[in-house]
């Protein structure tokens, strides 16, 4: 079957579908969100990194879709697999433009506390080292960090601190290294077992 032979046979079976939810059949646009869940999950994931910030992608553009067929603002030549996708798109765009404010300054984050035995010298390198590293991050990624390598905090304490769960802190730590080891080099956690 080719692309556009398989874009015609979504397109007869999505059609039936959609017209039954127009007609009030809940139930039909169940089946809709079923046949394009799982595509719209992993593309969202792709573009965002996570997994709540893909599933927050995935409602936003069916609550789009349900609104659009209400509304009379879905045509129905359109492919609606597409759509979701175009949908889908669009959304993840509009909010990578508003990300969080990333680190500039380590002065920021006011986790960022010195030792009073450090001296002057100490503290500017560690400074210097810090913020090389967290350039980029988000404030949150970067106060995780902060929390977990330099205050030692357990992941309960992390999650308590910045108000999301543990796996999610967890996962996002395993990101974050990530983009550390290719700023620095695989062995950056070997040393003193942490990056500071």
């Amino acid at each position: 079957m080719t692309k556009e032979q398989k874009r015609e046979a979504e397109q007869l079976r999505d059609a039936p579908l959609i017209q039954q939810h127009r007609d009030g059949d809940a139930k039909a646009f169940a089946q809709l969100e079923k046949l394009y869940k799982t595509p719209l999950y992993w593309y969202s994931y792709k573009k965002l990194g996570n997994r709540p910030d893909a599933e927050d992608a995935v409602q936003e553009v069916f609550i789009r879709a349900v609104e659009a067929i209400n509304n009379g603002n879905y045509r129905e030549e359109m492919h609606f697999g597409g759509w979701l996708h175009t949908t889908a798109r669009n959304y993840i765009e509009h909010i990578q433009k508003k990300k969080k404010p990333t680190i500039k300054n380590v002065e920021e984050l006011p986790e960022v506390m010195m030792e009073e035995t450090e001296s002057k010298e100490e503290i500017k390198e560690k400074r210097k080292r810090v913020r090389s590293l967290f350039k980029g991050l988000s404030l949150s990624e970067a106060k995780l960090m902060l929390l977990r390598y330099w205050h030692k905090l357990k992941w309960k304490e992390i999650a308590k601190r910045l108000k999301i769960t543990e796996k999610y802190a967890s996962g996002l730590h395993s990101k974050i290294i990530k983009k550390f080891q290719k700023k620095a080099g695989e062995n950056i956690f070997l040393k003193n077992g942490g990056i500071f």
